[in-house]
């Protein structure tokens, strides 16, 4: 059985749902960004003979619609072209230079699945009818994911995408600070933006988000389970959910060239389970969990902690963190701004009141942990500086000792 034999089943499997499915919020965001290049786009497919949804899949697959997306092996740009390559080819746009460069392997292929295997690799190292290596055929499967749902969905994923707005990331800031900005959830701003989601964010990136959020995705992150919509895929899925790829698909047991059905309900990543911490500040161990769990390093001293600044920290995504304010952090620091340095160790003030920390886990509301300590909402509230009553899992919560 061929690879496409293969892939022809796994979208059959899957056709059935599509008629009463959602358009996924991902496909839409990176939809959206390519709209800003879709002069371009269809200018040189037309010129070179190259199907747009074809280029337009690759842009998706290669930088999810991300101009100043660069990958460790040195591509940049919509098509993610080697910069050697686009000098040898003359263009002078790297979304020329991606056109003419995919109409010059489809003049040496005859096979479509062949052009994106010697793009992906390099012409040299693909020989047509022999067999295909397992990791480029999953890029081959999930470009041709997307030129499928394009031929199919196009009208609709357009509208739609066209809804959404488009915003400049500013130096400084992060997925948590954009997000309240655009009164979003993280979560829901990684789903619509899922290459960006592989990475802190960074200042330049473009970031596609919705006015109002749609129903069906409130409350997404928060909620155990997600549905899967058309043009979900595990890879973007796993980057919006910060899972590894791998144990995404193992924990929903899927094959690397299985595609997700449409309607599906997938389990979300738990936090580990651990019961409510009831100590003080003064008697924590020297690590506590982090609420952003990516290794942060957070250290008790007295009544303060001490925490390690990471790459894609702020003043404020601190503050919002730990319940306190940037004017505190200030304070307690002697920071004559709020420029703070990668491998800067903080003081982090409590106050004077003993607390509890709590690290929020899915399911939890205020309203729950108020109960759980014996405290109120307006409490919470007050003590963590919280603007509403939202809450993420893996939050810290400040909470006063009973």
């Amino acid at each position: 059985m061929t690879w496409w034999i293969v892939f022809l089943s796994g979208m059959l499997w899957v056709q059935s749902a599509w008629a009463t499915a959602d358009i996924s919020p991902a496909l839409l965001g990176m939809y959206r960004k390519t709209i800003e290049i879709e002069t371009g786009l269809f200018t040189h497919a037309a010129r070179y003979g190259v199907d747009h949804r074809l280029a337009r899949a690759v842009i998706l697959q290669e930088s999810g619609g991300n101009a100043e997306w660069v990958s460790p092996g040195g591509g940049v740009g919509y098509f993610q072209m080697p910069p050697g390559i686009v000098r040898l080819l003359g263009s002078p746009t790297n979304i020329e230079a991606g056109i003419q460069y995919l109409a010059q392997l489809q003049n040496q292929f005859t096979r479509e699945d062949y052009v994106l295997a010697a793009y992906k690799l390099g012409p040299d190292r693909v020989q047509e009818d022999e067999p295909i290596h397992f990791k480029t055929l999953q890029y081959i499967v999930s470009i041709g994911y997307y030129k499928s749902v394009l031929q199919e969905y196009e009208p609709e994923v357009r509208r739609r995408a066209g809804q959404l707005e488009l915003r400049k990331v500013q130096p400084g800031e992060s997925w948590e600070s954009t997000a309240q900005a655009l009164r979003l959830t993280p979560t829901v701003l990684r789903l619509y933006n899922p290459m960006l989601a592989k990475r802190f964010l960074q200042g330049g990136s473009t970031v596609a988000y919705p006015t109002e959020v749609p129903a069906d995705l409130a409350g997404v992150g928060e909620k155990p389970v997600y549905v899967v919509r058309i043009g979900d895929t595990p890879e973007l899925l796993a980057n919006v959910f910060q899972v590894d790829p791998q144990t995404f698909r193992q924990q929903h047991q899927l094959w690397y060239l299985h595609p997700l059905a449409a309607g599906k309900e997938i389990s979300l990543p738990t936090p580990p389970a651990e019961a409510p911490d009831r100590r003080t500040v003064a008697s924590l161990p020297p690590q506590i969990p982090s609420a952003a769990g990516r290794g942060a390093e957070e250290k008790k001293n007295g009544q303060d902690l001490r925490y390690t600044v990471r790459r894609g920290d702020s003043l404020e995504r601190i503050a919002r963190r730990y319940g306190t304010t940037v004017r505190a952090l200030r304070a307690a620091n002697s920071l004559r701004g709020t420029q703070i340095n990668i491998g800067a160790v903080l003081r982090i003030p409590t106050g004077q009141t003993e607390t509890t920390l709590y690290r929020v886990q899915w399911g939890d509301t205020l309203g729950k942990i108020a109960q759980r300590y014996n405290t109120t909402i307006a409490t919470l509230v007050r003590i963590n500086n919280l603007r509403n009553h939202r809450i993420q899992a893996g939050r810290v919560l400040r909470i006063p000792s009973s």
